[in-house]
């Protein structure tokens, strides 16, 4: 079936590298088993950003990462291109390629 859950079963965490109240809930990670033993393939977290928090330039050389806003507005820096995020935005930042 894979997994379903609830994210109030998660508590918030101040990940390395993610700054000033910059705070993400990891609900499935890469690699989880479900019952039947079928492994994710992806990682699903839930972030969410205090003015002025952010996450320092890095790079995923495994998982993808794919970001949909909820609320609020923000710039994320993707390789050398700014952009703005606000509710409704998404945005796919493919493997290797710089963000922050």
């Amino acid at each position: 079936m894979g997994l379903a859950r609830h994210e109030l079963e998660y508590g918030w965490q101040n990940l390395p590298g993610h700054l000033n109240q910059a705070l993400t809930k990891i609900l499935i990670t890469r690699g989880e088993k479900d019952e039947a033993g079928n492994a994710a393939q992806m990682q699903f977290m839930q972030s969410s950003y205090e003015p002025g928090g952010y996450v320092e330039l890095h790079a995923h050389e495994e998982t993808e990462e794919i970001f949909y806003v909820i609320s609020g507005r923000g710039r994320a820096q993707v390789g050398d291109e700014l952009v703005n995020l606000e509710p409704g935005s998404f945005m796919w930042v493919p493997l290797t390629r710089r963000m922050g």
